[in-house]
């Protein structure tokens, strides 16, 4: 469940504030060094981006059943899949669409996958090593690792839907759906991939074949419970 209350009765802000002055007063730039990093003008984004990343490998420390979501969205506000094609193409930066990411979206089994009711859904994710698969694992062995933390698969369109809410991904992150897969236009079962390139935002597709064997720094999202 996720913590209602606001940051200022959490306390964090003091807290926080607290571990800042005494790791400045330890500073070894000294107050020069301090009044220049004062009048940064990208002093807030960038402490914002520090506490992005710290957070990110924080949560990476936990054991996964107590792992924070990194991600929480409402779902279901979109009807069909046009909305998503326009939604996707109207975020700030924009979302690419890969051309076999575009193929599974145009698919009968993607648009069975749209809930008509809204909730908010809690996402995680976990590489297969993490999973308890050091070697790799097939995609059926890691959603099976997956459900027994309790975590559940996620809809085919959940992975648009992260994609149009995960606007912060950091550079060079790319993650799979755990997902029943879908076939493309070609024949070959796929699941969807979110990644920031060099190039920016993309929502793709990467084989789902049964038979593949994905290595353990592989990582896939679920929801969950």
């Amino acid at each position: 469940m996720s913590d209602q209350r606001t940051l200022k009765e959490s306390g964090l802000p003091e807290l926080l504030g607290r571990m800042v002055e005494d790791a400045a007063s330890k500073y070894n730039g000294g107050i020069p060094g301090l009044e220049l990093v004062k009048g940064h003008p990208e002093f807030k984004s960038r402490i914002y981006g520090l506490f992005d990343v710290l957070s990110a490998e924080r949560a990476a420390m936990l054991p996964l059943i107590e792992r924070p979501p990194f991600l929480t969205a409402r779902v279901g506000t979109l009807k069909a899949v046009a909305d998503y094609r326009r939604v996707l193409g109207e975020t700030d930066p924009i979302c690419n669409i890969s051309k076999y990411g575009n193929d599974i979206m145009g698919k009968r089994a993607f648009a069975a996958s749209i809930p008509q009711m809204e909730e908010d859904v809690e996402f995680v994710y976990a590489s297969n090593e993490e999973l308890g698969y050091p070697n790799g694992a097939t995609r059926l062995q890691s959603c099976e690792a997956g459900l027994r933390l309790g975590w559940k698969l996620c809809l085919a369109s959940d992975g648009l839907e992260i994609r149009r809410h995960y606007l912060n991904q950091p550079l060079n992150e790319w993650m799979l759906i755990a997902m029943e897969p879908i076939a493309d236009s070609d024949g070959d079962l796929e699941v969807f991939r979110i990644a920031h390139n060099d190039d920016g935002l993309w929502l793709s597709t990467y084989y789902g074949n049964p038979g593949s064997v994905w290595r353990a720094g592989y990582r896939w999202v679920f929801r969950r419970k």
